[in-house]
C-alpha cells in the first residue's frame, strides 16, 4: 500500500489544450471515445465533437433531437452508441438514431467485449441492447438504484445502492465492499476499482484503489478521491484523483508517473490508439505530449531564466539563474539554496556553460569576473580579471589530462591550474571565448567570431591540410569519429579536419554528444536528436526533431546550459522553463496514419466545385462515373495521426494519368484539371511524425465518361472517312507531283547531255588546234623533213583523237596509249630537251573507264608551259595507281612553274582546264563519291619553284551515264 501526496510534484508534463476556439462544441468535457477509424469523440455538457487530430465536426442537435450532456460512448459492431442523461443513440455515419428514450436517468453503459452486447443501467434495471433493440435483461427491486453493471466473462457485478456485490450462479449477490464505488475494470482476471468516501463520510481510512481475484480482496494503494480508474493497453492503470491530478500506477499499486494540473477539473480520460493519453477537464480538452519530457517551472519552484543547469556527485541537480539565484532538485523537491549571497553584488548574474569537475566541485559562470564555485557545501569564488575590467565568463571547460581548467570570458580565455593554484590569461584578451572544446589533437578549439587553437596554453595554428572554420560559432563539440560539430549562425556543420559539411539548416546555441553515440543540439523551435552511427553510415532517418507538436514545449534553447545527468536524462533551460528529457520514455509511433478521404468533388469549366461523394458514402457503391465536362476533380482527404497531426506527410497518384508518386507534401487535398476520359485510381499513402508510412493505399475509382465524338465507333467513323479523303488527295497529289518530276527529269536529262555534248566539243577541237599549231611552227622554222616526219605521227593522233567523236569516256589503256603517241611526237620536237616516264602499278585493271583525255590534257600542260621553256634536263613523270576504291593519276614536271610560265604565255586560255573541272561539277551530281583533280606548285625551302605537280582522282564506280 502507497500514500501518495500530490503536492510533492516538482515536474509537470506537456499538454495540449484544445477549447470552443479550436472548434469543440463546448468546454465542458464528460465523455471520451475512440472509434475504429481513429476518430476521437468528445462528448460534452452540451453536445458532442468528432476529432481527427485537426479539425472538429461538431453535433448539438440532429432532427429535433437534442443532445444535451453527453455521458459515456460505447462501440458494438461498429456503430457507436452514445448515451445523454436520458437518452441512448446510435451514430452510424452521418445517421443519429435514438434508441432509448425516457425521463429516468441513465447510470451505467457497458460493453461486453466477448458478447459483443451493450448493457444498460437504469433506475434498479439492466437492458441489454442486442441487434439495435433493447431488451429487459436484469431487476433486482431489493435495491433503489443499479449505479453500475460489470460483466467479465461469465462472472456479473453491480453497483448497487453504495455497495460492490457479485452475482453468483442461484442470482444471489454477494456483497465485496460497501462505500462510493468508482469504476470497475479487470487486468489479468482481476478486478480493480476505487473507493471513493465511505457512505457516512466519516471512517475514510479505507479509501483508495482496491484488487479483487474472485475471492480475495487486496487494498493496493490509498489515496483519497479517485474519480476515474482506466485500463492502458500496456495493462498499468491510469487514475484521476483530487479532480485536478493524475496518476500512473501498476497492478501492485507503484505509481509509475503522476502529475497535478492546478486550477483545472479533470473528468475523464482516453488513451488512443498509438498510446497518447486524454484528459477531458472542465476547461477543454488535453493531450499530454509525451512521458518522455518533464517541465520544471516556477509553479515547481524555480526562478526565472534559468541559464545553467548541473548534476552534483550527489545526484541532485543544481539550478543557475541569470537573476543571481542558485536552486537544488533533490528526492523530487526543488529548494533555493543558501551560503554564497555574500560573495555576489546586487547586480550579479548566473550565465551558460557551467560545469561539475572531475573531482566534485561545482563551477558556475558569472559576471563581474567571477565564477562561484561548490565543494561540499562550501562557496569560493574564482576571480578572472585583467588591469581595468571584470568580464563574464561563458563557457569552462575541464582538461583532465593537463590538470588544467579553461574559462570562456568576454575578454578570452583564463587557464587555472589545478596543481598549482594559479590563474593566468591566454592573450589575445579582446577575444568574446563563447564556447571550448578539445579536439583528436589534443588542442583546445575556442569559438567565438572565428575558431581560435589552443596547444595548452599557447595560441597555435591550423594545419595546412586543414580547412580553417570562417564563421562565428556559439557551441562545439567532438563526437566519437573526433570529428568537430559546430553550432553557427544559420546552421550546424561538420568539421572532418580537411573538408566542412553543413548538416542542418536551423541555427543552434548548444551541442552535446550523448552516450558515445548521439548528439543533441537545440534551438528556437526545439532540439535535434542525432543518431551518430546512422549519420556516418548514410542511412535515412539519422535525426529526430522535438518541438510543440510532438512534447517539447520550452520556448528557445539556452546556450550552452544543457546537463546530462546519470541516468542519461537530458536538462534543456529555456527561455520560460527547464526541460527535462528522458530518451528512454520516447516511444516511436510504429502505427501509420489511418486514412480516410473526406470528399470527392468535381467541376467543369467554371471551377465551381460540386460534391458527388462524401465520407459517409458507402464503401460497397459501384464505381465513380463522370461526364465527359466533369473532367476537374477535387479529392479531400486525411491520415489520422494523433500523435502529431502537425507532421503527417502524404504522397498521391492517379492510375491512368501519371502513374508515378507525387514528393511527399502536407496538403491534405488532391486537384487534377482537365483529365481526358478513361478509367481511373486515385490512391493515398500518408506517413507519421516518425516516417512510418502506410503498407498499402487507400484507392478511390472513378470513370470519366467520354462525349459521343470520343466514342470508339465515332472515331472509327471519322478515321475511315478520314483515311479516304487522305488516300484520295495523295493519290491526286503523287500523280501530279510524279508527272511534274518525270517532266522536271527529262529537261534535266535534256540539259545535262546538252552539257556534256558541249564539253565533248571542246576537248577534241582543243587538241586538234594544239596539233596544228606544233605542224605550223615547223613549217615556218623551213624544216620540210622534220614537219613531214611529224604531220604523219601527229596524223595518227588526230585520227585517234576522231574517232567515235560521240564518246567521251575511254579505257585507261587506250588513253595511256594515246598519251605515249603524244610524247613521241613531242620527242620530235623538243629531242633531247625533255624525258619522260610511266608508271602503272601492276594492279590496275587497264579496262578501267576514266574521261577521255583526263590524263592527256595536263600531260600537254606541263611540256607547253613547264618543260617547253627549259633548255635541257627535262623530266615528266606519270604515275598511276589505286587506293582505297579510288583511281590516282600523278603528272609532275620539273619544269620552270605556274608563275613563271605566265610571263611567256601571258594570254593562256585554259579552256583544258575549265572543260574538265566542269564536266567533272556536272558528273558529280550523279554520283556519291566524287572526282576531281588538284594542282600543286612544287618548291624548295627557299620558295623557289621546282615544277608542277597534278592529281587527278577518280572512283572506281564511277557513273559518266546521266
Amino acid at each position: 500500500m502507497y500514500l501518495l501526496s500530490i503536492s510533492a510534484y516538482a515536474q509537470s508534463y506537456s499538454y495540449k489544450h484544445y477549447t470552443i476556439f479550436d472548434g469543440l462544441v463546448q468546454n465542458q468535457i464528460t465523455a471520451l471515445y475512440q472509434d475504429h477509424n481513429g476518430f476521437i469523440w468528445i462528448g460534452t455538457k452540451d453536445g458532442i465533437s468528432r476529432f481527427d487530430g485537426i479539425q472538429f465536426v461538431s453535433y448539438k442537435e440532429i432532427r429535433d433531437v437534442t443532445f444535451g450532456l453527453s455521458q459515456s460512448f460505447k462501440e458494438n459492431n461498429n456503430f457507436l452508441i452514445w448515451h445523454s442523461y436520458d437518452k441512448i443513440i446510435l451514430i452510424q455515419d452521418d445517421f443519429f438514431k435514438v434508441l432509448y428514450n425516457s425521463n429516468i436517468e441513465i447510470n451505467n453503459l457497458y460493453t461486453d467485449n466477448k458478447n459483443k452486447y451493450i448493457y444498460i443501467s437504469v433506475s434498479n434495471k439492466v437492458l441489454k441492447l442486442t441487434c439495435n433493440a433493447i431488451i429487459n435483461y436484469y431487476q433486482n427491486k431489493s435495491y433503489k438504484s443499479i449505479e453500475q453493471y460489470y460483466r467479465y466473462n461469465d462472472k456479473e457485478y453491480i453497483v448497487a445502492d453504495h455497495n460492490l456485490l457479485k452475482k453468483s450462479k442461484n442470482s444471489n449477490f454477494t456483497k465485496i465492499l460497501n462505500g462510493s464505488i468508482g469504476n470497475l475494470l479487470t487486468i489479468n482476471e482481476k478486478i480493480y476499482f476505487s473507493k471513493r468516501y465511505s457512505i457516512d463520510y466519516k471512517n475514510n481510512s479505507d479509501l483508495g484503489i482496491y484488487k479483487y481475484d474472485g475471492k480475495n480482496l487486496d487494498y493496493i494503494l490509498k489515496t483519497e478521491n479517485v474519480t476515474v480508474l482506466y485500463k492502458l493497453k500496456n495493462k498499468n492503470i491510469f487514475c484521476i484523483n483530487n479532480f485536478s491530478s493524475w496518476m500512473i500506477i501498476d497492478t501492485s499499486g507503484n505509481v509509475i508517473y503522476n502529475d497535478s494540473i492546478p486550477g483545472i477539473i479533470i473528468n475523464n480520460c482516453l488513451e488512443d490508439n498509438e498510446g497518447n493519453i486524454w484528459l477531458g477537464t472542465e476547461t477543454g480538452l488535453l493531450k499530454l505530449q509525451s512521458f518522455a519530457f518533464r517541465n520544471y517551472t516556477e509553479r515547481s519552484g524555480l526562478d526565472k531564466y534559468i541559464w545553467s543547469v548541473v548534476q552534483a556527485p550527489d545526484s541532485s541537480i543544481w539550478f543557475a539563474s541569470y537573476n543571481g539565484k542558485l536552486y537544488r532538485l533533490k528526492n523530487g523537491k526543488i529548494k533555493s539554496v543558501s551560503g554564497y549571497e555574500s560573495l555576489i553584488s546586487k547586480e550579479f548574474t548566473f550565465y551558460m556553460g557551467s560545469i561539475c569537475t572531475d573531482n566534485g566541485v561545482l563551477l558556475f559562470t558569472a559576471n563581474h569576473g567571477k565564477v562561484i564555485s561548490v565543494d561540499k557545501g562550501k562557496f569560493e569564488e574564482i576571480f578572472m580579471k585583467t588591469k581595468d575590467e571584470k568580464p563574464c565568463t561563458f563557457q569552462i571547460y575541464e582538461d583532465i589530462q593537463r590538470h588544467k581548467i579553461y574559462f570562456g570570458t568576454e575578454r578570452g580565455v583564463f587557464i587555472y591550474n589545478k596543481l598549482t593554484k594559479k590563474i593566468k590569461q591566454l592573450k589575445p584578451g579582446n577575444f568574446n571565448a563563447l564556447c571550448l572544446e578539445k579536439d583528436k589533437y589534443n588542442r583546445i578549439w575556442i569559438g567565438g567570431k572565428k575558431i581560435l587553437l589552443c596547444d595548452g596554453d599557447t595560441f597555435v595554428n591550423f594545419k595546412k591540410s586543414e580547412v580553417v572554420f570562417d564563421k562565428s560559432v556559439v557551441s562545439l563539440c567532438k563526437d566519437n569519429h573526433g570529428n568537430m560539430w559546430l553550432c553557427s549562425k544559420g546552421g550546424i556543420y561538420l568539421h572532418t579536419y580537411n573538408k566542412v559539411f553543413k548538416i542542418l539548416n536551423e541555427s543552434c546555441y548548444f551541442i552535446k554528444l550523448y552516450k558515445n553515440r548521439y548528439l543533441i543540439t537545440g534551438g528556437v523551435p526545439g532540439f535535434y536528436f542525432i543518431d551518430l552511427e546512422k549519420f556516418y553510415k548514410k542511412d535515412t532517418g539519422f535525426v529526430l526533431f522535438f518541438d510543440r507538436f510532438n512534447g517539447f514545449t520550452g520556448i528557445e534553447c539556452g546556450q550552452n546550459g544543457t546537463c546530462i545527468d546519470y541516468n542519461g536524462h537530458i536538462w534543456i533551460p529555456t527561455s520560460d522553463k527547464v526541460v527535462e528529457f528522458l530518451p528512454e520514455k520516447f516511444n516511436k509511433n510504429n502505427k501509420p496514419p489511418l486514412l480516410h478521404i473526406y470528399s470527392f468533388e468535381i467541376s467543369s469549366t467554371d471551377l465551381k466545385w460540386q460534391q458527388i461523394k462524401n465520407e459517409y458514402s458507402s464503401k460497397e457503391e459501384e464505381e465513380i462515373k463522370l461526364n465527359h465536362y466533369h473532367n476537374n476533380i477535387r479529392i479531400n482527404y486525411i491520415g489520422i495521426s494523433i500523435s502529431c497531426p502537425e507532421k503527417v506527410k502524404y504522397k498521391t497518384r492517379l492510375i491512368g494519368w501519371n502513374n508515378n508518386w507525387s514528393e511527399p507534401t502536407s496538403e491534405k487535398n488532391f486537384i487534377q484539371t482537365n483529365l481526358p476520359y478513361g478509367n481511373y485510381s486515385f490512391e493515398l499513402l500518408a506517413c507519421n511524425a516518425d516516417g512510418i508510412w502506410n503498407s498499402k493505399p487507400l484507392v478511390m475509382n472513378f470513370q470519366i465518361i467520354p462525349a459521343f465524338w470520343q466514342t470508339s465507333w465515332f472515331l472509327i467513323l471519322i478515321i475511315i472517312l478520314s483515311f479516304g479523303l487522305t488516300v484520295g488527295s495523295v493519290y491526286l497529289i503523287m500523280r501530279r507531283r510524279k508527272k511534274n518530276e518525270h517532266k522536271k527529269q527529262q529537261i534535266e536529262r535534256e540539259l545535262v547531255k546538252l552539257q556534256i555534248s558541249t564539253i565533248n566539243a571542246q576537248i577534241d577541237p582543243h587538241f586538234v588546234f594544239n596539233a596544228i599549231t606544233a605542224i605550223g611552227t615547223e613549217v615556218q622554222d623551213n624544216n620540210p623533213d622534220l614537219a613531214y616526219k611529224y604531220f604523219v605521227k601527229i596524223s595518227n593522233l588526230l585520227r585517234s583523237s576522231l574517232e567515235n567523236p560521240s564518246l567521251i569516256t575511254r579505257t585507261i589503256a587506250e588513253e595511256i596509249k594515246f598519251v605515249i603517241n603524244y610524247l613521241t611526237v613531242q620527242k620530235f620536237r623538243f629531242g633531247d630537251r625533255f624525258e619522260y616516264k610511266i608508271e602503272i602499278n601492276e594492279n590496275i585493271d587497264m579496262s578501267l573507264i576514266i574521261p577521255k583525255m583526263c590524263i592527256q590534257i595536263f600531260v600537254e600542260n606541263a611540256l607547253k608551259h613547264g618543260l617547253e621553256h627549259k633548255i635541257s634536263g627535262g623530266l615528266l613523270t606519270i604515275r598511276v595507281h589505286t587506293d582505297n576504291s579510288l583511281l590516282h593519276v600523278f603528272i609532275e614536271d620539273n619544269g620552270i612553274g605556274r608563275k613563271q610560265s605566265m610571263k611567256y604565255t601571258p594570254k593562256s586560255t585554259g579552256i583544258g582546264l575549265s572543260v574538265f573541272e566542269n564536266f567533272f561539277n556536272i558528273t558529280n551530281k550523279f554520283n556519291t563519291n566524287k572526282a576531281g583533280f588538284e594542282i600543286y606548285d612544287i618548291e624548295n625551302i627557299e620558295n623557289e619553284e621546282l615544277g608542277t605537280k597534278v592529281h587527278v582522282y577518280i572512283p572506281t564506280d564511277y557513273r559518266y551515264n546521266i
